[in-house]
């Protein structure tokens, strides 16, 4: 059971980590941060709890 939680915390970093860099690079303005962050949570999330 804590394997599945601990794949899917990866899974979600795996996400979040690029989004952070290109972020801090300058490459993603601060609406484009906040675009990525309702995909997250509406999106991702949710397909990531279903699977």
């Amino acid at each position: 059971m804590s394997l599945i939680i601990l794949n899917r915390i990866a899974v979600m970093l795996a996400y979040m980590i690029p989004g952070f860099l290109l972020y801090k690079m300058r490459i993603i303005t601060d609406n484009g941060a906040k675009d990525i962050g309702k995909l997250l949570i509406y999106v991702i999330l949710p397909s990531a709890i279903i699977t």
